[in-house]
């Protein structure tokens, strides 16, 4: 028998998930999340896609060393967060631009990289 929590993951959150090589303070996670919408829908209006409404995603993230910088790996979806997204990384197979990794790079204060998922 699973025992319902009793914090739920709302919709929108941002979650920090360890596992990650360090983690990001509370000033850089501002400073992301203040420039990951703009950068996220330029990146979709460059390959022609259009996002879903912002407020259907839901973040998650980690402090990772990539090439001898700390970056910001973001994890965002658009679905109803499950129960183990505080614990682990949501892995979704397709689902286009619902679906998308990005980069933050901490010493340029800039997004890097954005990947959306595919579409089957």
């Amino acid at each position: 028998m699973h025992s319902v929590s009793a914090l739920a993951i709302a919709v929108g959150s941002w979650i920090f998930v360890p596992g990650g090589d360090w983690q990001p303070s509370e000033n850089e996670i501002a400073d992301a999340k203040a420039k990951l919408r703009p950068y996220a829908i330029a990146q979709a209006k460059h390959r022609n896609d259009k996002l879903p409404p912002w407020e259907r995603y839901t973040f998650q993230y980690q402090g990772l060393v990539q090439d001898g910088r700390k970056v910001i790996y973001v994890n965002a979806f658009c679905s109803e967060p499950p129960d183990s997204s505080a614990e682990q990384m949501v892995v979704v197979f397709d689902g286009g631009a619902c679906f998308f990794q990005a980069y933050y790079d901490t010493a340029t204060k800039s997004f890097i990289r954005l990947t959306f998922n595919g579409v089957s």
